[in-house]
């Protein structure tokens, strides 16, 4: 398709609906299929990358970049369905520590990528110069949409 400055808006907005639609298909299925969020497979993923060890609320917030009280909230699911395990450190019991169950590491197994799943394996294998240019563009559509002074935690 030939985008011009008239039809830009309408072909941008077709791309990130698609993007939105993949998504909120993406949820639905493993909210069916496995009883877990999008979301909540990214944490985790995340946890299970610790190599095992413990991994503190807030570093787990730190390594998704969410907010520790979102964190919190999807932890506590992620407990009820005994996916994952909380304990305190031995050394500062103020400090909760998370691990992965068997049951956890057999989801993370199953259940296919998501958008951002796919997102972050697929720009591993693009050049660096093809990154760049994608996320200068990200940027400045996040511009456009007067997004850019947001704070993300």
């Amino acid at each position: 398709m030939n985008i011009t400055t008239e039809n830009a808006f309408f072909e941008i907005r077709k791309q990130i609906q698609k993007i939105e639609k993949f998504s909120f298909q993406y949820s639905h299925n493993l909210k069916k299929n496995y009883g877990i969020t999008g979301p909540q497979i990214g944490l985790l993923k995340a946890i299970a990358r610790n190599n095992g060890k413990p991994i503190s609320m807030t570093e787990l917030a730190r390594v998704v970049g969410a907010h520790i009280t979102t964190v919190e909230g999807m932890v506590n699911r992620l407990l009820k369905i005994r996916f994952v395990k909380k304990q305190k450190n031995k050394n500062d019991k103020r400090v909760v520590e998370l691990t992965i169950t068997e049951e956890g590491k057999k989801v993370i197994k199953k259940a296919p990528l998501g958008a951002m799943g796919q997102l972050y394996y697929n720009l591993k294998k693009i050049p660096e110069k093809e990154a760049k240019q994608i996320y200068k563009s990200i940027v400045r559509l996040a511009e456009l949409c007067g997004a850019s002074d947001i704070e993300f935690d």
